[in-house]
């Protein structure tokens, strides 16, 4: 995902923040936090029924999320999201 946000800068108008989110029903609080725990980066948080593990910290995408995508590579229409 990438978030356009109003920048704290006065010089710059808008901030630009990529996030990663895995959302599985809250049932699968477990397998989040293995997921969590596997990347060592992240966080989880609940909204409703659903479980939601989110990393936001731009090293921890490039370092761990996005290698691991690269390795293990997303099937079906999935991989066309991440392509993008």
């Amino acid at each position: 995902m990438i978030r356009i946000l109003n920048s704290p800068n006065r010089l710059l108008k808008v901030q630009v923040q990529l996030e990663f989110n895995l959302i599985q029903h809250s049932i699968d609080e477990q397998l989040m936090r293995k997921i969590a725990e596997y990347f060592c980066c992240g966080s989880i948080s609940f909204n409703r029924e659903a479980c939601v593990y989110r990393v936001i910290k731009f090293s921890d995408l490039v370092e761990k999320i996005i290698p691991f995508f690269i390795k293990y590579p997303v099937v079906g229409v999935k991989h066309l999201d991440y392509l993008d």
